[in-house]
C-alpha cells in the first residue's frame, strides 16, 4: 500500500531527531536546550541541566558550562 507523500510529511512534522542517540521522537519543547535548541529524546533527557536562576530553563552540557564560566 502506497502512502501519500503529503501524509508522510504531515506525520513526520511532529517528529524530531535526538541530537544524542539519533532516534526520532515526538517534539517536546521541554526537552530542548534554550540556547542552541538541541533536542533530546526521553532516554537522553538527562543530558539537559536545569539552571533555576533563569526561570527554570534547561541547557545542554556545552551551554551550561558557558553560563557557569561567565557567571
Amino acid at each position: 500500500m502506497m502512502f501519500d507523500p503529503n501524509l508522510i510529511r504531515y506525520i513526520t512534522d511532529y517528529l524530531k531527531l535526538c541530537n544524542n542517540c539519533k532516534r526520532y521522537e515526538f517534539y517536546n519543547n521541554k526537552a530542548t536546550c534554550c540556547i542552541c535548541h538541541k533536542f533530546y529524546c526521553s532516554k537522553c533527557e538527562y543530558e539537559l541541566y536545569n539552571l533555576y536562576g533563569f526561570g527554570q530553563s534547561k541547557y545542554c552540557y556545552d551551554c551550561y558550562d558557558y553560563f557557569i564560566i561567565f557567571k
